[in-house]
């Protein structure tokens, strides 16, 4: 593992010494959970996932790269900030003003707002996660909640791949639903297998080269010990 500890490490360095773009910040929050995973730190994967969805806000506070943590938050420094913004739109110009209030944007005034200690920030911009990101996110979410064996958070998010545009993730969202009903001991947990089982086999039966279905279909058939299905 000393060659993932290196990668983490080239990130968290890239991130502190660098200036990089709020899409350069997510891919390398994207990175790092990954990397994490491979590390079995179940903890930090979630709190690299749940970065990318507010990177400013994680890049500026040096989520994984600086010293933050949640329970540092102190409403004063709260206070702090609300009176930094409010100086900030003081300064702003009417023409500035009148932009803000039509668009409904958050304005930066001036290029010097953006950290009084000179440290490079991002600002307030607008960045989606693509559905190829959003499918990974979701991925790297079961595989974290795998090793905490947190059913109930494993079936939110094999639901949330469900909805993906890449028919492997639905297939894989199908089969895990399942598996987490199973080990949860929910009512129908059998049926939700012959469900998946059914879809999957109507899947190979449209496209004999998807591997991914073959695959799953298998898995479902040894999670629900129908071996001489297995066999055929």
């Amino acid at each position: 593992m000393i060659e993932v500890n290196e990668q983490l490490a080239y990130i968290k360095h890239f991130l502190k010494k660098e200036k990089p773009s709020i899409a350069d910040v997510v891919e390398c929050y994207l990175t790092a959970a990954d990397l994490y995973l491979q590390l079995e730190d179940a903890d930090k994967v979630i709190e690299c996932l749940t970065a990318t969805e507010k990177p400013m806000f994680s890049y500026n506070n040096g989520v994984l790269f600086g010293e933050y943590t949640p329970q540092q938050i102190d409403p004063n420094s709260i206070l702090n900030e609300m009176n930094a913004n409010l100086y900030r739109y003081e300064q702003l110009s009417v023409e500035q003003l009148e932009a803000m209030r039509n668009s409904g944007t958050y304005i930066t005034p001036t290029e010097e707002s953006k950290s009084d200690s000179g440290e490079y920030k991002l600002t307030d911009e607008t960045f989606d996660i693509s559905a190829e990101d959003r499918d990974r996110i979701n991925r790297m979410y079961i595989g974290a909640y795998t090793l905490l064996d947190d059913q109930r958070k494993i079936m939110y998010y094999a639901l949330e791949l469900q909805k993906s545009k890449e028919p492997s993730m639905v297939e894989l969202g199908w089969y895990t639903e399942a598996r987490a009903m199973r080990d949860l001991n929910l009512d129908g947990w059998q049926d939700q297998y012959g469900s998946v089982i059914k879809k999957l086999r109507n899947n190979i039966l449209k496209d004999p080269t998807d591997i991914n279905a073959m695959i799953l279909r298998v898995r479902c058939l040894i999670d629900t010990e129908q071996f001489d299905e297995v066999e055929r």
